[in-house]
């Protein structure tokens, strides 16, 4: 705020990486590095405008998690719980904001096609991690920064990409808050097929961990 001399109006807080393998073989320092970084670099900028925001009685920010902040995959343990952190931050600081006219949106993409995914891929990820993230296709930078800018647009909590990733989101969607009715009356009707296709799809997960155990 200091730097463009004025309160932020809309804050994307994007930083983060992941870290990869099975449970034992990861250390609990790198939980803590997933938690500082994925978590903590999320929570720490909102602060910094948070207030500023409640004076001006406006303001948005938006949280990158992960579909794997919406269901758990082999492999990710550390970096799952990091993301997941992030959709009960969220929602209980929407609670808190929305008298003051400030909204939240939290977005989880799907695998994303930067530096960062392929930096991950170099190093090494579990066979099984890999079966089960492409069901879900490899998006580019671009599109997911659009659906980002359209989910904010257009006042959307929850925001996906790909058809896999919206049904999810409407699936997952629980008691995670809705800036327009319409939102939430959709994910009513969507969520029960949504978790016929989710039930489908964990079995052929679990298929995946057994073959390759």
């Amino acid at each position: 705020e200091d730097y463009i001399g004025k309160c932020v109006d809309v804050l994307v807080n994007c930083a983060g990486t992941s870290v990869c393998g099975c449970f034992e073989d990861i250390p609990p320092s790198q939980f803590e590095d997933m938690m500082n970084l994925n978590f903590m670099g999320s929570v720490i900028p909102t602060q910094c405008v948070v207030a500023n925001m409640k004076r001006q009685k406006s303001g948005r920010s938006v949280f990158c998690s992960s579909q794997a902040g919406q269901i758990g995959i082999f492999g990710y343990t550390a970096y799952s719980a990091s993301k997941f952190a992030l959709r009960g931050f969220s929602e209980a600081l929407q609670m808190e904001l929305r008298p003051h006219n400030i909204y939240l949106h939290i977005a989880y993409p799907p695998d994303t096609d930067t530096p960062g995914y392929k930096e991950e891929m170099a190093v090494g990820k579990p066979k099984e991690t890999i079966l089960i993230s492409e069901t879900s296709g490899l998006f580019s930078p671009d599109r997911v920064a659009e659906d980002i800018i359209c989910g904010v647009e257009h006042g959307k909590y929850s925001i996906s990409t790909g058809l896999e990733g919206w049904l999810l989101a409407q699936t997952c969607a629980g008691t995670e808050p809705v800036h327009a009715m319409m939102h939430g009356l959709l994910q009513a009707l969507i969520a029960p097929l949504g978790r016929i296709i989710i039930l489908f799809n964990q079995r052929q997960f679990a298929k995946i961990c057994k073959e390759n155990a």
